[in-house]
């Protein structure tokens, strides 16, 4: 007797994993609590040396709708391909191994994709955690389509690629992700899929994006730069637009001390904003070490000093 194969799920949240298994878990999980129960969980472990495929087996163990598959080490980009061709949800639900989703995330955006069907992607709001999970920034971005386009052909990734959920069709229709795009995959896709479909935002917080020293935009920040500016000139190429009608992002790479100096203080500066005291000191603490006699450093606590003046005055 023919046994029956369970029906599709509505999503294929697709997960690739690299030695991940600090942070793993705790992505994982937040998957598997989501208000929306119908998806799979695919797992594609990327070569990984540590324990993070010994950690996938055991919630597959636990868990039916998490797909574990093991690969050789290829890179993101090919493992992404390799679960869009897996996939059996007709929705893909990106998500990082060292990320977090808020428990309404799918929900929220799949009532989005099945009331406007030209909608071929969405993201939302997120919150910029570090390597000990403290909240350094809240990210709201821009919701409607043209806003985000302006973004995207400036050469800036107005969807967090962690938190987008996309139509799969649109996706494979267009070739998946571009290999030649490694570092910026999901800026390409977004401009691409902008050509045949409506890209948007939802404006409430739907995931936890983590930034620390390990992740490939910090180990890569001037290659990534270079990409980007590259992809965006392409795109712009596409439509016909000169480059100099769109305002493009800063495309000068800081040296690599001055950079890491300025990221500390561009967190110590959110977070202080956002009214994360502690963690904003602490990040203005790492950054005066690196440089305790640098002018950047004491004209932004000057300005952060000044601020906090002017807010208890009024």
């Amino acid at each position: 007797m023919e046994t029956l194969r369970p029906a599709a799920p509505r999503v294929t949240v697709l997960l690739p994993v690299h030695e991940a298994e600090r942070f793993l878990a705790e992505a994982v999980e937040s998957i598997l609590a989501q208000t929306l129960r119908d998806f799979e969980l695919l797992a594609l472990d990327d070569g990984s040396r540590d324990g993070s495929a010994a950690l996938l087996d055991r919630y597959a163990s636990l868990d039916p709708r998490v797909r574990v598959v093991r690969r050789p080490h290829t890179g993101v980009v090919a493992t992404l391909n390799a679960g869009l061709a897996l996939a059996r949800g007709e929705l893909i639900a990106r998500m990082d191994a060292d990320d977090v989703a808020l428990p309404r995330r799918l929900q929220c955006q799949l009532a989005r994709l099945d009331r406007e069907p030209a909608l071929v992607c969405i993201g939302g709001g997120f919150e910029v955690i570090d390597d000990a999970g403290r909240t350094l920034d809240r990210v709201f971005p821009a919701c409607d389509h043209a806003a985000i386009l302006s973004r995207a052909l400036g050469g800036e990734s107005p969807i967090s690629h962690s938190a987008a959920t996309y139509r799969r069709d649109a996706v494979l229709a267009l070739g998946g992700y571009d290999e030649s795009s490694r570092l910026v995959e999901d800026l390409d896709l977004w401009l691409r899929l902008a050509e045949v479909g409506t890209l948007a935002n939802v404006p409430d917080l739907v995931s936890r994006v983590r930034h620390h020293e390990r992740s490939l935009s910090e180990r890569n920040a001037a290659a990534q730069l270079e990409q980007a500016r590259r992809v965006a000139e392409r795109a712009c190429r596409r439509r016909g637009i000169v480059t100099s009608q769109v305002r493009p992002r800063a495309w000068r790479a800081l040296p690599d001390r001055c950079s890491r100096q300025l990221v500390a203080l561009g967190r110590a500066r959110a977070a202080w904003r956002i009214g994360e005291r502690r963690t904003a000191l602490l990040y203005g603490l790492r950054a005066f070490c690196m440089q305790p006699f640098s002018v950047p450093v004491w004209r932004s606590v000057g300005h952060e000093l000044k601020a906090s003046l002017l807010r208890s005055r009024t």
